[in-house]
Formats: structure tokens, sequence, C-alpha cells
């Protein structure tokens, strides 16, 4: 147990780096008030369910709240929603957590918690902040050098407040997505248990970022969509840096992206012909090649479950290490 628990209220989406963050705190002793969500088919709202989560709760964030009996909020966007900080005061939360939202904090409810509102972001700050920094960073060749967790104060700006701790976590060692994924919830839950704790004690604090330095990414419409434009090579690269995200699509036409979960192979040259569309791929022309793609379906969801167990049990390897990259604030 800590020397102090704390209630913290919760913004988040589910996540693995969520569930990560939110177990390390109810370990260390500490509870949450209410977590709060945005959309009326969040996730958060549902029932837990599926074998994975039965396995590994602390990944599922959903069995996760269930299983302590954290209740879960819909909520309308803070942006409209004046009532809010007030809403906020009657949880009795001392500590504020956002997690993966798009939500932005309003000022009045960052004053009822000061530098007790906390967010983790999934890069190393001051680069690449903003909505989109996993996926930036990979279009920019940067996943190595800002690929990372970081745990800051929350202020007006965005991904502008004081750094707690910070923890690198490259892209190259990760064989997929999901397992740099599960790499940075693991880190976050490190950051979470250790230097945050510490924070909120007393023991260190936050280091200021410097104003106006680093980055700031947000995807430009279609940047990260795949097209006939492109070529085999930066199809495949990009098929293979974002396997397991879920966020991979092709684009036959500006308006019908659709969900893939793979390049299959590259067929041969250009043929002209239009492009071929089955229950399970995508044949078509891209600029130097004529390329099979895997869409997604029922079965190819099934069949990432082993990526996603081997994920969290490489992650989990990790954290028993005695390798640590882990970056705090000033004593």
């Amino acid at each position: 147990m800590p020397e102090t628990s704390h209630t913290a209220l919760v913004i988040a989406d589910r996540s693995w780096i969520t569930a990560q963050v939110l177990a390390a705190w109810l370990r260390s002793g500490n509870t949450i008030a209410e977590v709060w969500c945005f959309a009326a088919k969040s996730p958060l709202l549902r029932p837990p369910g599926g074998l994975f989560g039965r396995l590994y709760p602390e990944w599922d964030t959903v069995r996760l709240l269930a299983r302590h009996q954290i209740p879960v909020r819909l909520c309308p966007p803070l942006k409209t929603w004046p009532a809010a900080t007030e809403a906020a005061a009657a949880t009795r939360a001392d500590v504020l957590i956002t997690l993966m939202t798009m939500q932005i904090v309003p000022p009045s409810l960052l004053a009822r918690f000061g530098n007790r509102g906390i967010n983790f972001h999934p890069a190393l700050l001051p680069g690449y902040k903003g909505p989109a920094p996993r996926v930036g960073m990979l279009l920019d060749g940067a996943g190595d050098t800002c690929g990372g967790i970081t745990a800051h104060v929350l202020t007006p700006g965005i991904d502008e407040g004081p750094i707690i701790a910070q923890s690198a976590v490259p892209r190259s060692p990760a064989r997929d997505f999901l397992d740099w994924d599960a790499a940075q919830a693991r880190a976050a839950a490190q950051i979470t248990s250790g230097p945050l704790l510490d924070f909120l004690a007393g023991r260190i604090s936050a280091r200021s970022q410097i104003p106006q330095t680093g980055s700031y990414r947000r995807l430009a419409p279609g940047e990260e969509l795949i097209t006939p434009e492109w070529t085999v090579r930066r199809v495949e690269e990009w098929c293979r840096a974002l396997l397991h995200s879920g966020r991979l699509r092709f684009s036959l036409s500006e308006d019908r992206p659709l969900p893939i979960t793979g390049f299959d192979r590259c067929i041969g040259p250009p043929t002209g012909a239009a492009a071929r569309v089955t229950r399970t791929t995508i044949e078509c022309d891209v600029r130097d090649g004529r390329i099979r793609l895997r869409r997604r379906t029922a079965a190819s969801r099934v069949a990432m479950w082993p990526a996603k167990v081997r994920a969290v049990r490489r992650a989990g390897r990790a954290h028993h290490s005695p390798a640590s990259t882990n970056r705090s604030g000033s004593l």
C-alpha cells in the first residue's frame, strides 16, 4: 500500500495502455471513482467478453472495470458540457488521469485538479504531440527515435505540460504493431506504479517542456490510406509497420476504403485490369505491380488471437528484465 492512497477520475478509451495503467494504479492500492467515455457505442459500455480477456484480464479494459465494479459514465463532449467540473467534484477524486482519448480537458476542469491532472501520451514528448503520434512517426520513419510513453501534467496546451516520466519504446525491436503496443502498455504501467506515485507524493518534480519545441502531428486526410498510386514496396512496408493495428485500409476510390489485414504478395507487373475484390482478398494494380491484399474478416480477427497472446507474453518477459529505459522528472 502507498503511504497515501489516491482516487482517480479517468477519461479514457479502450486500449492496452489504458488497461495496464488502470491495473497498475489499482495494484498500488489506489481506487478509481469513475471512468468517463463519450460515445454511445464505446466498448467501455459493453459487457466483458472473449477468451483473451478471460485469460489476460489486466489487458482487457472492459473486464478490468467490471471485475473492480468501477462505474462507467457516458458523458457529453467535454467542450459542450458546462457541468463537467461539477460532475468531477461529485466523484471526490483527487487525481485526473486521461488515457488514449481525443477529448480536450477544459481549463475549468484542469483547475479542479491542478498539477494532479495527468495524461499518458504514446510518444516521447516534446516530439509528436497531438492526436496521431504513433501512425505519424511511422509515416515519418521516426518510430525508433520518438516511440515511447510520456506521463505529463495536463495543461491547456495539447501535450505541452511538464513531464513526470517517460520511457523509450522503439519500434524496430517489436515484431508487429501489437508487439509495440504491448511494450508501450507495460512501460506505462511501470511509470504508473513508480514515478507517478513518487510525483503525487512530492518526492519528484515534473520537468517543464521548453515552449515551442518538439513537433505536433496531425494526419492529413487520406495520408495513411493505401492507394493505387503507392509502389509495391511502400505498400508492403506499410502493411508490415501496421500489422495487427486494425488501421490498415486500401482505397479503390476516394469514398471506398476497405479494411485489410496485410500484404499477401506481388503477382506481377500492372495489368491495367480492374480490381478484383473477393470476400477475403483484394487483387489490384498499384504503380509498379499487381498485388494481392488480405481483407479483414471475422476469421482474420480470430486468427489475430495468437499474435495478441504472443505480444502480452513478450511484454511480460521484458517487464521482468533488469534493463530499464525509464526517465523521470527532476528530484
